[in-house]
């Protein structure tokens, strides 16, 4: 460990900052997730002069700013000329991207200074969040009786198993990148997969315990990319090798699609659900919940709520898109002011991170952004086969969970959007302070 963890300055500063990173997904923290933002950014600022000696030269840090500026910025022009609502697109971006630049700095800033410590910091901060939920779920269990399923909540520190899902595929990102940077060093491959057998087991525990099928899927593919990356970095390219990297794959991703088929009842009825969302003329719910009844089944139960509206939201953020496409308006409910707009009702998002980026911005925004992740990932996963170090490769991992995640959850915005920029621009930079 660095031996500036050791001062009160530093320890204080991480202290803060592994605070934030642990409420950041808490709900009712938004108070003292602005005291700590703004705190941390009064830092980073004060900083400032050591903070660029630290970054000469740093191209990720770059195409992060540039990436996000472009996306940033085209929303700012977007809700000054393009915008069917400007004083409601302006009045959005005010309260969501300023935050999101703060994250940012912060990023930059903290993962320059405290390079060394990053990366271990927001693996041993997510661990903490999965052990806090493991507790409050073995509390709840040892006071009522009953798990959290049955009692019918998904979580009380966290709210939503959907975040707290999200936190346990962070970190199993950041197991994963730690478990190929090491195996690639001589001498450590043995302990590399000794701990990431015992990681990887809680890991599966924790994702069978929150119950949320996205946590599955992000796990398989993780699985799968992880596998078939360790293969080709120790160079086994030959038949068998790529034959037995393709068997364990399958064979992961059975196993997990088991688990969530047998602890997910809702899977029984999610193609009939889906199907039912793709005809949005015979069936209203996805426009009003609250004025049309869910489509019923052939079974005679209602559709699965969360399927139906996804695969609903989804349909309907392209239809609305055809109508709009350079974009109805930034905002958190542009999905639902264009669907008023054209159909005189509407409700919420689209459940979807991409999708409300469409309907927002238009094909222009949904452009900039899958431009921005894209050569993110790639530029970290070259970065990574050169240097070798987790950073690069958690951050590959990272935003491309991110952006399938935003597939099929509302997260390009708020405090996802917050946390997300802030990681990936904090591996970025503490990737760069290290090398020599």
């Amino acid at each position: 460990m660095n031996t500036r963890v050791k001062e009160p300055e530093s320890v204080g500063v991480l202290g803060l900052l592994g605070l934030l990173v642990l409420i950041w997904s808490m709900p009712g923290t938004i108070a003292l997730r602005s005291l700590l933002l703004l705190a941390l950014f009064s830092y980073v600022v004060f900083r400032r002069k050591s903070i660029r000696d630290e970054l000469r030269d740093c191209s990720s840090v770059r195409i992060i700013f540039i990436g996000f500026g472009f996306f940033s910025g085209w929303a700012l022009i977007h809700s000054i000329w393009v915008s069917q609502a400007p004083d409601w697109s302006l009045n959005e971006l005010a309260g969501q991207h300023p935050r999101v630049w703060v994250a940012l700095v912060i990023g930059v800033g903290l993962g320059a200074l405290y390079s060394a410590e990053m990366f271990r910091l927001l693996k041993i901060v997510l661990l903490t969040s999965l052990i806090l939920h493991l507790g409050d779920y073995l509390l709840h269990w040892v006071m009522t009786g009953k798990t959290f399923i049955e009692a019918g909540i998904t979580g009380r520190l966290f709210g939503q198993k959907l975040l707290i899902s999200y936190l346990a595929n962070l970190y199993a990102a950041l197991v994963c990148a730690d478990f190929l940077s090491s195996s690639r060093r001589n001498g450590q491959k043995r302990m590399a997969f000794i701990l990431l057998g015992a990681e990887a087991l809680f890991i599966l525990f924790m994702t069978v315990l929150i119950g949320a099928r996205n946590g599955y899927i992000g796990l398989a593919v993780l699985a799968g990319s992880t596998t078939f990356l360790y293969g080709y970095l120790q160079g086994y390219r030959k038949t068998r090798h790529l034959v037995g990297s393709g068997v364990i794959v399958i064979s992961a991703a059975i196993v997990m699609g088991l688990l969530t088929w047998h602890t997910d009842p809702r899977w029984e009825r999610f193609f009939e659900s889906a199907q039912a969302a793709l005809d949005g003329k015979q069936h209203l719910a996805w426009l009003n919940e609250r004025k049309y009844p869910l489509p019923i089944l052939s079974d005679g139960r209602p559709a699965d709520h969360s399927a139906y509206m996804r695969v609903a939201g989804i349909r309907g953020a392209i239809e609305a898109a055809l109508e709009y496409p350079q974009g109805y308006g930034f905002g958190r409910n542009a999905y639902s002011r264009a669907w008023r707009s054209l159909v005189g009702e509407g409700q919420g998002s689209s459940l979807s991170g991409l999708g409300d980026v469409l309907v927002g911005l238009g094909f222009p925004g949904l452009l900039i952004w899958l431009g921005f992740c894209v050569s993110l990932m790639l530029f970290s996963l070259k970065t990574f086969i050169r240097d070798k170090n987790a950073e690069n490769m958690a951050m590959f991992f990272i935003v491309a969970g991110f952006l399938g995640r935003s597939l099929v959850d509302s997260n390009i915005r708020d405090h996802s959007l917050e946390m997300f920029i802030f990681l990936i621009a904090a591996l970025a930079s503490s990737a760069c302070a290290k090398k020599p």
